[in-house]
């Protein structure tokens, strides 16, 4: 494998580590070997900026321009057309409720029983860049 620029590196719970690179998309490691995930295969972008699994075993791919969800095999991927507040994203949270939340350069978006949902509370940061996110033990969530 050539060198990668890696960003970001994901451990699922499998034990599979997730590898995102800047521009060369993912390189997912595990015991079967090494396996390449770019655009050709379904990816919505090659920049690689954020991981998180859920509940199911998918694993949320933040982009710079849009998400996508990698499971049994294939990609799904969504973007402002579903949605999404702004397509390059910053960091992902998966909530104590099984809520995906989606930090961008334009604000915050929340994804619930597969789709973005509105919620009124996330106006004020429209149009903000949302940098991280983090989850208390209260259930509270850090901005």
């Amino acid at each position: 494998m050539r060198q990668l620029p890696i960003l970001h590196v994901c451990r699922d719970s499998h034990g599979a580590v997730w590898l995102g690179a800047d521009g060369q998309g993912i390189a997912r490691i595990d015991a079967a070997g090494i396996v390449r995930y770019t655009m050709k295969q379904g990816l919505v972008n090659d920049f690689i900026r954020a991981f998180c699994e859920d509940r199911e075993g998918g694993v949320w791919i933040g982009t710079d321009s849009g998400l996508s969800r990698f499971h049994q095999g294939a990609f799904q991927n969504f973007n402002t057309d579903n949605g999404l507040a702004y397509g390059s994203i910053r960091a992902l949270l998966l909530d104590r409720g099984g809520d995906l939340w989606v930090a961008t350069d334009g604000g915050l978006s929340r994804f619930r029983a597969g789709r973005f949902v509105a919620d009124p509370s996330l106006e004020r940061l429209r149009g903000q860049k949302v940098w991280s996110l983090l989850e208390d033990a209260e259930g509270k969530l850090w901005i």
